[in-house]
């Protein structure tokens, strides 16, 4: 495949320090003059260093953007050294800095390769000058350029300084599939031993020369302040070295995180909470009211015709239809519950701050900072540490402002470390929703057209409402939104970890209805879906699709970030007769899985992740504020109660790349519940599941 230099974005070639070769992207036009852009750089001892935007949350991105380059490099991913690039505006790709989304290496597929294909022409170009040979009749091997002769060869890093004087090819070629040696390569992620052994630093490691610690407690209330507070029990203390009020907290700084939880510790602060009665009881109370309106937002799954048509197609499918059916169903909050608590570590100046933060949002948190501090943009330096787990809640960047004000009060550096309590009693939640689904129903069984109504606080859940991994049509999704004190944010696959337990729910009591096999009911849906119907196919033959004694098996589908996914999940009841899942199956394809053993591992890590919120986890709500402050109240899955998890890759080389850190979650939950209603004969229609 043949790509022209200008087809996506533009770059920008230079001569890099130590005279090598330096290749970077830009969203501006080329200019006249070289400047360098190092997103990829060649030096001289054949090593290369590799710049990217995005934050290692774990997800290995990193590992499988070199596989990419490398790939068309032909050059070893041993050879490189990939770190998260500082916050400059050469590096910007995207509307802001940040990482999320399946989007560091599914819409940059073909750009991280070409990155490698120009750099691997312009060293073909210098080593064939030097030849007097055409380009055209040099090949690359293994970090080096080949004479056409078949015995002559020369270093990359021999030909780094003159391919940086070569001009940019006005075309590259990328390499065929066929030909691909590095993409499709389980490799280990560099670094792994450090993981296992817990020497790898995270944000929570960072240290700088003289530094200090904040321990902070927040308003237990949502809304509320600090009204009053008595410094003197804290500042008593051996290494309790300050106290710092902020508007709706108080944070204590000290020699070290126990002087400093100490001396917290001693303090009685009193709160000024506003009037409520927000609690679990009273959100679900609304959202059942919210879905009773007739005003919700309307979302229908297709555009092609005027919002009123559709409602009246939908209308008519309704009169028309023999028979009908509605269930609804709810989902919990939820906490991100990130095994590194929030962090950051700041060094406020006169006129400047600089902070070390596992963040997955850098550009709103220097907007964040700055704004806090009154300092201009570009005196707010963030330098983006490794995270021990994001799942969405580090896009927040409260605990990085706290940080800053804390630092500044103190008058040097801080290291800010939110306690576990912190961390889930303010959280940015997974939102809790309810949804109402009706279907009108041929003589078949099959819908002939979906109404689905849902309700949220302070978000909309319609992503995955309508269903595309089987293209119903038509479908009405109509959605309400609850305003309440509640911090909302992203957790992991976003919408679809609800929506698609709503949606899979509820397929399979149409299944049950219409007296079909579930497997064979959703074959039927998908019969437009290739991709949707192999998923399926290939989950039920690896899961053994039956109902043998003694267990039961359930089945869900979804597709989302161009990714299809089938989960069969099989409880059985352990000893004391409750059910439990022994087993999950999962089918997945992204289309071209870069790094086998990384897609896995998302998918190994996404379904534990799914599971234990299924199950297990809830945030409740009483009297304005989170009950539970530790994880003897949230409760996780233990590593006893975790199951099998079978993973089996598909590829669609035809199809664009799909993502992989989101897909695995959204259809675990369905698949469970499912499983448990055959198992048990009730159905669960509200998560946790147990």
């Amino acid at each position: 495949m043949t790509l022209p230099l200008d087809r996506r974005r533009f770059l920008i070639l230079s001569v890099a320090a130590g005279a090598g070769l330096a290749l970077g992207f830009t969203n501006r036009p080329r200019q006249a003059a070289r400047r360098p852009d190092p997103w990829l750089t060649l030096r001289q001892d054949d090593t290369a260093l590799l710049e990217v935007p995005f934050t290692e949350l774990g997800q290995g991105a990193l590992l499988g953007i070199t596989q990419l380059v490398a790939e068309e490099l032909d050059l070893s991913t041993g050879a490189f050294s990939t770190v998260t690039a500082p916050m400059e505006a050469r590096y910007l790709l995207k509307d802001a800095f940040y990482t999320g989304g399946s989007g560091s290496i599914r819409p940059l597929f073909d750009d991280w390769r070409r990155l490698g294909a120009t750099a691997r022409a312009l060293l073909v170009a210098a080593a064939a000058e030097r030849w007097s040979v055409r380009a055209a009749d040099c090949r690359t091997e293994a970090g080096t350029v080949l004479h056409p002769n078949g015995r002559d060869r020369l270093r990359y890093g021999t030909l780094a300084a003159a391919a940086a004087r070569q001009p940019l090819p006005a075309e590259v070629s990328l390499k065929d599939r066929s030909a691909w040696r590095v993409i499709g390569l389980p490799l280990q992620r560099p670094g792994q031993r450090d993981i296992v052994e817990g020497s790898l630093a995270y944000g929570i490691d960072t240290r700088l020369p003289g530094q200090r610690y904040a321990a902070i407690a927040q308003c237990p209330v949502f809304g509320g302040h600090l009204r009053e507070l008595d410094e003197a029990p804290a500042r008593r203390l051996a290494g309790v070295r300050s106290v710092v009020r902020l508007d709706n907290a108080v944070a204590v700084v000290g020699d070290s995180t126990w002087h400093a939880a100490r001396g917290l510790a001693a303090l009685a602060p009193v709160w000024e909470a506003p009037p409520t009665t927000l609690s679990s009881a009273s959100i679900e109370a609304e959202l059942d009211l919210l879905l009773a309106r007739d005003d919700l937002e309307a979302r229908p799954a297709s555009t092609a015709i005027p919002l009123a048509a559709y409602r009246a197609r939908v209308a008519e499918a309704f009169a028309t239809a023999p028979a009908s059916f509605e269930q609804r169903y709810r989902g919990q909050l939820l906490s991100h519950a990130t095994m590194e608590p929030q962090n950051t570590l700041a060094h406020v100046q006169a006129d400047s701050a600089e902070l070390w933060s596992p963040t997955q949002q850098q550009s709103d948190a220097q907007r964040a900072v700055a704004a806090a501090l009154g300092l201009p943009l570009a005196r707010v330096t963030v330098h983006t540490t490794r995270c021990g787990g994001g799942f969405g809640r580090r896009l927040k960047v409260d605990y990085a402002v706290q940080a800053a004000l804390v630092a500044r009060a103190a008058g040097g550096p801080v290291q800010l470390v939110w306690d576990r309590s912190e961390d889930l009693q303010h959280d940015f939640y997974r939102p809790a929703a309810s949804a109402a689904l009706l279907a009108a129903l041929g003589a078949d069984g099959l819908p002939t057209a979906i109404r689905a109504r849902t309700a949220a606080t302070n978000d909309t859940i319609t992503g995955g409402m309508h269903a595309p991994w089987y293209a119903f049509e038509p479908v009405l999704v109509e959605a309400g939104l609850h305003k309440s004190a509640l911090p909302i944010g992203a957790w992991r696959s976003v919408d679809a970890s609800l929506s698609c337990f709503f949606v899979e729910s509820f397929v399979d009591e149409l299944a049950e209805r219409a007296g079909s096999d579930p497997l064979a009911y959703r074959l039927k849906l998908a019969a437009r879906e290739p991709r949707t119907r192999r998923v399926l196919e290939t989950v039920a033959a690896r899961a053994g699709w039956s109902q043998p004694a003694g267990r039961a098996l359930g089945i869900a589908a979804f597709s989302g970030w161009g990714t299809y996914v089938a989960m069969v999940a099989q409880v059985e009841r352990d000893v004391g007769g409750a059910p439990r899942v022994r087993k999950i199956t999962c089918a997945f394809d992204c289309g071209t899985a870069v790094n086998p053993a990384l897609v896995r591992a998302q998918v190994e890590g996404g379904v534990t992740m799914a599971l234990s919120a299924a199950l297990k986890e809830r945030i409740t709500i009483e009297a304005g504020r989170v009950r539970e402050r530790n994880f003897d109240g949230y409760r996780l899955l233990s590593i006893a109660e975790a199951p099998a998890i079978d993973v089996v890759l598909l590829e669609s080389p035809a199809a664009a790349v799909g993502g992989a850190g989101e897909p695995p979650v959204p259809a675990v939950a369905p698949a469970v519940a499912n499983a448990f209603y055959r198992l048990t004969g009730t159905r669960r229609r509200s998560l946790p599941l147990a």
